[in-house]
């Protein structure tokens, strides 16, 4: 691995490494102030957000690192923005038609009274979208980490803060939206002071864009809907599978939350092989990069999820509460699929710079409707220790199918 890529990805790390190991000792406080259903009531609103926020720019942040000319990549930032406004506005009708028709319906999945908060979420999250990706083109990677680190400090230090007082769900719903808010203004400074200016672009040259990345917006959207969605499937299929599902998705997300921390090192290297890759895609050149990202992530995969792998419940039940202790089911099962999603997040980022998003698109439903069939296997009998098992080793099969696909996409000349 180049020793420049790898100050790169350094210095994308040096302020989220601080903040992931702030919320990791973190945990066990929340834990014991927030009981289990809270936590799995709050975590589906976040859910709800992280899930349809993906595509509500249509694709268009991931065309930023494309054009040669930065003029084109200063119009397709405005571009993504702008329709990130108006497909969010669209989800406020049916917000209303859930708030008001069907509230206690909703109340099974989230706290009521948040239903309307969700599409200002889902634009924030997709303005923040969009900002990334124009500061990673502009190697702005000191302020991309600032951002991070201060939408996690929020988040986590007020989720503290508000469970010192009261243990609702409604606190954590709260911190996530301030840590969002955060990020959004210091991202929102940093694109300023690199020459951004957001105004609407003439039509013409809107539609001009919208016409030259097309397949973004035929099959970029829907494919990355499909595997946001399918990487948080099981937050809306086991409370519908399981009766008392939500003491089962607080243990899951105590346990997930641990297996995401050493994500934030794999996105670290995303944001530079995107645009390492994204140089050397024009002169197919994807190759040599492609496979030293590889076995770099495959040596840190292994070395990372093995040692998560070792603690036992004792260390669980000390470390999140007595209720948590068999967490450590759920992180040995899932370990080996979250280790090939550490592989596979940067390599994603070959679909849109070799044009093959309609390919990835059919692959990403593919996984998608195997993972349902795995977690409908799984909950059959109504039994949490067996949909573990099933829906934890249809996941893992599948990840290896993706991560093939990406790595002969990448070495194929």
């Amino acid at each position: 691995m180049p020793l420049l890529f790898l100050r790169k990805i350094l210095t994308l790390l040096s302020g989220t490494v601080l903040a992931q190991i702030v919320s990791f000792f973190l945990i066990p406080i929340i834990t014991r102030y927030y009981p289990m259903g809270e936590i799995g009531s709050a975590e589906v609103f976040i859910a709800a957000v992280l899930t349809l926020s993906i595509g509500i720019n249509a694709g268009y942040e991931f065309t930023i690192m494309l054009p040669s000319s930065p003029k084109e990549a200063f119009h397709l930032t405005r571009t993504g923005i702008l329709i990130g406004i108006f497909l969010s506005g669209l989800l406020f009708l049916p917000a209303l038609m859930g708030y008001f028709a069907f509230p206690n319906t909703v109340r099974q999945w989230m706290p009521a009274e948040w239903l309307l908060l969700i599409p200002f979420c889902i634009l924030a999250e997709g303005i923040m979208q969009v900002l990334r990706t124009f500061l990673n083109r502009e190697g702005k990677y000191a302020e991309i980490t600032t951002g991070k680190l201060l939408n996690v400090a929020l988040k986590n230090g007020l989720s503290v803060l508000i469970g010192l007082v009261s243990g609702s769900g409604h606190g954590l719903i709260l911190a996530f939206t301030a840590g969002q808010a955060g990020n959004l203004y210091f991202w929102v400074r940093s694109a300023r002071e690199s020459g951004f200016r957001f105004y609407a672009p003439p039509t013409p040259l809107v539609l001009a864009l919208l016409k030259k990345y097309k397949d973004f917006l035929k099959f970029g959207t829907l494919s990355s809907w499909l595997g946001a969605f399918s990487k948080r499937i099981h937050y809306f299929f086991i409370p519908l599978l399981f009766v008392n599902a939500s003491p089962i998705l607080g243990v899951f997300v105590m346990a997930e939350k641990i297996l995401m921390i050493p994500l934030f090192f794999s996105i670290a290297a995303a944001d530079v092989f995107y645009q390492k890759v994204s140089e050397a895609g024009n002169r197919g050149t994807t190759r040599r990069i492609t496979l030293n990202t590889f076995y770099f992530l495959l040596v840190a995969s292994i070395i990372i999820y093995g040692l998560l792998c070792i603690p036992d419940s004792r260390f669980f039940s000390w470390l999140l509460g007595e209720e948590y202790g068999k967490a450590v089911v759920y992180i040995r099962a899932f370990s080996f699929y979250t280790a090939g999603l550490f592989i596979v997040t940067p390599l994603s980022y070959l679909v849109d710079v070799k044009r093959t998003l309609s390919t990835f698109f059919v692959l990403n439903l593919g996984i998608l409707v195997g993972k349902i069939v795995f977690l409908a296997i799984g909950c059959r009998n109504g039994l949490e220790g067996e949909m573990i098992r099933w829906y934890a080793i249809g996941s893992g099969v599948l990840i290896v199918v993706q991560a093939i696909y990406l790595l002969r996409l990448g070495i194929k000349r």
